[in-house]
C-alpha cells in the first residue's frame, strides 16, 4: 500500500517525532511505500533522529491563514492551537494525493482521516487562574471546530485511551510506541552499570517541569544526574530557569546536556542504574521505556501513561508525588544493590512488551484494519 504520514509541525526532536520515524521505518519493513509530509521541517533536528540514508520528510508548505494563526499562537503562548489549523491544512492536502492509507500523527485530535494517531487529551489541563481558563476555552472551540471521524483511532496507552473515550466517545486501540532494537543491541555490550548515576531524558519545554529534578539532585549528593534533551530557541528561557536553581541551591552533581546524538544517548541509557522522570503526567514516555530495556529502574510520577503502562507494572514502589518521595526512591535504589537487581531484571521483562517486533506486529494489524473498514465504506 501507498501510506502518507501528516505530522504539520517537525520541530525539535520529541517522542512526536521519533513516533513518526520510526511508524515510517516499520511500514516500509513491512512493504508498504511511506511519505511523511510535514508544513514545517527542522532537519536538523531530524537528522539527529534519522541517518542520511533515511527518505527526509517533504515540505507542503501552509497557506497564509495557516501561517498567521501558528504566528498568533506562538505570540499568545498559545502554540497547541495553531498546531490544530497547521495539521488540518495539512491534512486536507495530503488526504488528495491518492493515498491507500493517510495517517495523522500531530494534532491530538481526531480528524477526518484514516487513521488520528493521538499522543494526549487536549483541553484537560487542570492549572488554575484567569489566562488558563480562557486559554482551555480557547482551545476546546478549535478542537470542536476541527473535530471529525477518523476511520481509526489510536492512542499511545491505556491511560490516554481513557481519556479520550471521556472526551469524545471514542474507543480507540491503544498502540504503544516502539523501543528501537538499538536500545536491546547496544546495552548488551556493557557489562556494569555507573553505580551512582541517574538519568533523565526529556526535551527542555516548560511543562515538562524539570526544575524538579534540580530539587531531587540537591538532597542526593552522593549522586551523579544526568538531563539528557533536545532544545530550541523556545527552550532558552527553561534551561536560564535550571541554571539559575542551580545556582540557587548550590548543586554541583547535575549535569545538563543538549540536542546530544542518538549513539550518547543510548551509552548514558547502558550505564545508568536508574532513570528518573520528571514530576510531569507524562502520555506515555518513550524514554521511560528505553530506560526500562536499558535495565535502568524508572522512578516516575504517580499517574499517567509512564506510570500505569510502564512503572507500575515494574513495581508500585517506583511511583511518587513529590520530590521527597522520588528522593527517597532514588536513595533505596542506590543503597539496595539486591533490590535494584531484582527491578533492574523486572524492568527489562515489561520493557520486551514495547519491542519492535511486537510493535511491528500491531502496526500490521491496525493498518489491516484501517484498510478494510475504507474499503467496505467506500461506494
Amino acid at each position: 500500500m501507498r501510506i502518507a504520514i501528516a505530522h504539520a509541525i517537525i520541530g525539535m526532536v520529541g517522542g512526536g517525532e521519533r513516533l513518526v520515524f520510526l511508524m515510517a521505518r516499520a511500514l516500509r519493513e513491512l512493504g508498504h511505500v511511506v511519505d511523511i509530509y510535514a508544513s514545517y521541517i527542522n532537519y536538523d533536528a531530524w537528522s539527529l533522529l534519522a541517518s542520511s540514508t533515511d527518505p527526509k520528510p517533504m515540505l507542503i508548505p501552509m497557506d497564509p491563514e495557516t501561517r498567521l494563526t501558528r504566528r498568533m499562537g506562538d505570540i499568545t503562548r498559545a502554540p497547541v492551537s495553531g498546531a490544530i489549523v497547521a495539521a488540518r491544512h495539512l491534512l486536507k492536502v495530503v488526504r488528495g494525493l491518492g493515498y491507500d492509507i493517510v495517517i495523522e500523527t500531530m494534532s491530538n485530535v481526531p480528524m477526518d482521516t484514516d487513521i488520528s494517531y493521538i499522543h494526549l487529551p487536549l483541553g484537560e489541563d487542570t492549572h488554575g487562574g484567569l489566562m488558563n481558563f480562557l486559554y482551555r476555552a480557547f482551545l476546546n472551540i478549535e478542537i470542536r471546530r476541527n473535530l471529525g471521524k477518523p476511520r481509526l483511532t489510536l492512542v499511545n496507552s491505556s491511560w490516554t485511551a481513557v481519556r479520550i473515550y471521556r472526551k469524545f466517545g471514542i474507543r480507540p486501540n491503544v498502540l504503544y510506541p516502539p523501543i528501537d532494537n538499538d536500545v536491546f543491541t547496544a546495552c548488551g555490550s556493557y557489562d556494569r552499570k555507573d553505580k551512582d548515576m541517574v538519568l533523565t531524558v526529556s526535551r527542555y519545554s516548560p511543562e515538562k517541569n524539570l526544575t524538579s529534578i534540580v530539587e531531587i539532585a540537591s538532597m542526593v549528593p552522593e549522586a551523579e544526574f544526568y538531563i539528557a534533551g533536545s532544545v530550541t530557541q523556545a527552550s532558552q528561557t527553561v534551561v536560564h530557569k535550571l541554571i539559575n536553581r542551580l545556582e540557587e541551591l548550590k548543586v554541583k552533581n547535575l549535569h545538563l546536556l543538549f540536542n546530544i546524538s542518538r549513539n550518547r544517548l543510548l551509552r548514558l541509557m547502558c550505564n545508568a542504574p536508574i532513570y528518573l522522570h520528571p514530576l510531569y503526567v507524562e502520555h506515555f514516555g518513550i524514554s521511560i521505556a528505553e530506560a526500562s530495556a536499558a535495565g535502568a529502574v524508572p522512578v516516575v510520577y504517580r499517574d499517567g501513561g509512564g506510570w500505569l503502562d510502564i512503572a507500575s507494572r515494574i513495581d508500585p514502589m517506583l511511583g511518587y508525588i513529590n520530590v521527597h518521595e522520588a528522593t527517597h526512591i532514588v536513595k533505596t535504589l542506590l543503597h539496595n544493590n539486591d533490590l535494584w537487581i531484582k527491578l533492574s531484571k523486572k524492568s527489562t521483562e515489561i520493557a520486551s512488551d514495547f519491542s519492535w517486533d511486537n510493535y511491528k506486529s500491531r502496526l500490521k494489524n491496525v493498518i489491516e484494519k484501517a484498510y478494510d473498514i475504507k474499503s467496505r465504506r467506500q461506494p
